[in-house]
């Protein structure tokens, strides 16, 4: 029996070419039962039908999350653009990023927003759901103006695409989640950043701890409007301040109170065991913005 999440063959294109690139997909608008839909085509060779099955059933346990600052999916679809390439469909939100949103409304209470991506991103990983992918344009601010957590998951569903093939990527990765280009690294744990051995390749395993690392990038990044380490213009030089020890500066970052950056450094912890777990950054988020 066809899953009802399977939506191929009802998914329209609304415009000749897609509006955004991301790291794993381009981003289109379409339209679903007379509504606009953003549409996600996956970058990945096509899958045959055995694999279709299998990732509309993912997209199906992935709905009853039913969590209000988390994305909901419509459904996947196989022919949006490119027979075969699993497309991901979502509410389109007029909003659209938190990093947008904020810049075009100064006056945002960005704490409050903060809460809600921590109590997302907890939501995940009590569901043992890893993003893999956090960061300030993976963040949606919806209708009720409240902020949405999108993009979890992507790796999984291309994981289980048995015929994805990495592209442009340095070395051999094993998880497509890892960026094309250095700028993604920004937002990497130090441990990402590290080859499997001496003379191997860089493994890409992503953690409830990555998670936690990359939240707290995400939360300078919605302070202050810039990317991690915006003061480094080298991406580069970002990978070897990390990779030495080194962090986003405390000078940098006057509009962050003393009792958040402490958190922040505790999420940026070398050792991925000694960092806190969503659930406890969430709730000391609660307790500073109520």
């Amino acid at each position: 029996m066809p899953s009802p999440y399977n939506l191929t063959g009802l998914v329209k294109k609304e415009k000749r070419y897609c509006f955004a690139h991301h790291v794993n997909a381009d981003i289109w608008e379409g339209k679903y039962r007379g509504i606009f839909v953003v549409v996600k085509v996956l970058r990945c060779l096509p899958v045959d039908n055995s694999v279709q099955h299998r990732l509309a059933r993912e997209i199906e346990a992935w709905t009853a999350l039913n969590h209000p600052n988390i994305t909901p999916f419509f459904g996947i679809c196989f022919d949006f653009d490119s027979p075969g390439v699993p497309s991901l469909i979502a509410p389109y939100y007029r909003n659209g990023n938190i990093l947008n949103y904020t810049k075009q409304n100064p006056e945002v209470d960005k704490l409050s927003l903060i809460t809600q991506v921590a109590n997302a991103l907890s939501h995940l990983h009590s569901q043992s759901i890893i993003h893999g992918n956090v960061n300030g344009t993976n963040v949606l601010v919806n209708d009720n103006l409240e902020a949405s957590l999108t993009d979890f998951g992507i790796s999984r569903i291309l994981q289980k695409a048995s015929s994805f093939k990495a592209f442009d990527m340095p070395g051999s990765f094993e998880e497509i989640t890892t960026p094309t280009t250095l700028r993604g690294w920004r937002w990497k744990a130090r441990e990402l950043m590290m080859p499997s051995d001496e003379n191997g390749p860089y493994k890409f395993e992503a953690t409830k701890a990555v998670d936690v690392w990359a939240f707290a990038m995400t939360v300078i990044e919605i302070f202050t409007g810039r990317i991690p380490f915006w003061y480094i213009r080298s991406d580069t030089k970002v990978i070897y301040t990390v990779m030495t020890g080194g962090r986003p500066e405390r000078s940098h970052y006057s509009q962050i109170n003393t009792n958040i950056w402490e958190t922040l450094k505790g999420c940026w912890d070398q050792d991925p065991a000694h960092r806190p777990s969503m659930e406890e950054v969430m709730q000391f988020f609660v307790s500073v913005s109520s």
